[in-house]
């Protein structure tokens, strides 16, 4: 009955009513007008809206003059600026506990509201996500994975998950839900046998999957219906597009954990490879039929293929990060730290092989792939917030619109996360992460870069309080 009650006063609010904002169940409406309003869903911006948020919800999505308000609800007039869902970085691994409060924060100061964290130490980031659930910490909320899931004598022996057989992946993914993660993260030394294995547990305990494939390729990862694969370029399983008889060769070029890299397997590649050829298009096709997520990662991928460029560097702006990184840190050393050992001849054919893998991420988005946008933050260079929108600016330089960068920065993020019911787009009911700017993102992209403000389930952040807010243009 009661909340009956409520839903007629709403009705009669918008109805032009100018009743007092205690008709509310005595939450008062902020009234957000004038912007505007770039939705995430790759509709045409709305000019003149209106956005009014209840309490941590979006309640109701307009134009100016739409509707009428109560009379103590709180009208901000947002004329000038241009409005977006709250961005999703898909790839952020958290950072040490003296450190999340700084990181956390400058995700938020630029505009990131939501973040996923592929593999980690699952106790501590699941303590962290519920604490930011219950706002104990000011950050994005975040899902996280546990140890990642791999074969023996990878790269992290030690640290990883190691299986090799059917049995043991699936006891992992057991183990891994009994301590409460959101998905598995599954590693490159697992084959096509095993993956199938761990996403048929995962999926049977309400756990997604994702993947930094190798021995598995895309294709058959995606048949298998995992939820998302991450990387692109030589932390992929490009070497799929071409012929069978050139994989071993192709795979030489492209990174192991171990073994630097024979250039040869570019030309190879660039011989094999056509964006636009059938290949890669049936390749695409079936990605996006099968709505798999998947995020390039451009920026850590130039950052490695450019890994003495002093200019990549300084664009990474290093500054934000917290101190402990900057002060002889692995993550700020020069050149990038998986680039150094490189031949000069490895870096140059890997240069003239970038813009293939830049065609293949727009092959992928235009195909209607759910394609994202994430960073894998705690990588070298990867300084939180900057590496989100610089990862933008080099999805539009790979050849997509600013618009186009703005659903995979938003609603796709979201998708890729399962939580596109919640977050993603600026719709009624969805939970009120918003981020204001003062110039149009669609007309140049980097504007994502003049944050006004940012709404963080519905409260309005102090930006004073907020580490590099001062700073951004």
């Amino acid at each position: 009955m009661r909340y009956e009650i409520i839903m007629l006063a709403l009705v009669a609010v918008f109805a032009g009513c100018t009743d007092s904002a205690e008709t509310l169940d005595g939450e008062a409406l902020i009234v957000l007008e004038g912007a505007t309003l770039v939705d995430g869903t790759g509709s045409a911006p709305i000019v003149d809206s209106v956005v009014v948020l209840r309490g941590d919800r979006i309640f109701r999505v307009g134009v100016v003059g739409q509707y009428s308000y109560p009379a103590d609800a709180v009208v901000h007039d947002m004329s000038g600026n241009w409005m977006v869902p709250g961005f999703i970085d898909t790839h952020a691994h958290m950072p040490e506990p003296d450190e999340q409060e700084h990181v956390l924060r400058v995700l938020v100061a630029f505009g990131i509201t939501s973040a996923r964290a592929p593999a980690g130490i699952a106790e501590a980031n699941v303590k962290l996500r519920e604490a930011l659930k219950r706002n104990e910490i000011l950050g994005p909320q975040i899902q996280t994975a546990g140890r990642l899931i791999d074969a023996p004598d990878g790269p992290f022996t030690g640290w990883a998950a190691e299986v090799k057989m059917d049995e043991e992946i699936r006891a992992e993914v057991r183990r891994q839900a009994d301590e409460g993660v959101d998905y598995v993260k599954l590693y490159k030394g697992i084959g096509p046998e095993l993956a199938k294995a761990a996403i048929d547990e995962a999926h049977s305990l309400g756990l997604r999957v994702i993947g930094h494939l190798g021995n598995t390729t895309w294709s058959q990862a995606s048949s298998f219906g995992i939820d998302g694969i991450v990387h692109s370029g030589i932390y992929a399983t490009s070497w799929e597009l071409g012929p069978e008889s050139d994989w071993e060769l192709i795979r030489l070029a492209f990174y192991d954990g171990k073994n630097a890299g024979d250039e040869v397997g570019f030309r190879v590649l660039r011989e094999d490879v056509v964006a636009d050829g059938p290949e890669a298009t049936k390749w695409a096709r079936e990605l996006a039929e099968q709505r798999t997520p998947v995020e390039p990662n451009l920026v850590l991928l130039q950052a490695v293929i450019w890994g003495d460029d002093a200019s990549i560097y300084k664009a990474l702006e290093q500054e934000y990060a917290p101190a402990s990184w900057r002060n002889g840190s692995w993550l700020y050393a020069f050149p990038h730290p998986y680039s150094a050992a490189r031949t000069a001849e490895w870096a140059s054919e890997a240069r003239k092989t970038y813009p293939l893998f830049e065609q293949l991420a727009v092959l992928l988005y235009r195909s209607g792939a759910v394609l994202t946008v994430g960073t894998d933050m705690m990588n070298p260079w990867m300084t939180p917030g900057v590496a989100f929108h610089r990862e933008m600016q080099l999805l539009v330089q790979a050849g997509l619109s600013p618009a186009e960068v703005l659903v995979a920065a938003t609603r796709n993020g979201a998708i890729a996360m399962g939580i596109d019911d919640q977050v993603g787009t600026i719709d009624e009911g969805k939970v009120a992460d918003l981020v204001v700017l003062r110039a149009d993102p669609t007309a140049d992209i980097t504007n994502t870069r003049h944050i006004e403000s940012v709404y963080l389930r519905g409260k309005k952040l102090d930006r004073n309080e907020l580490p590099g807010s001062d700073r951004q243009p």
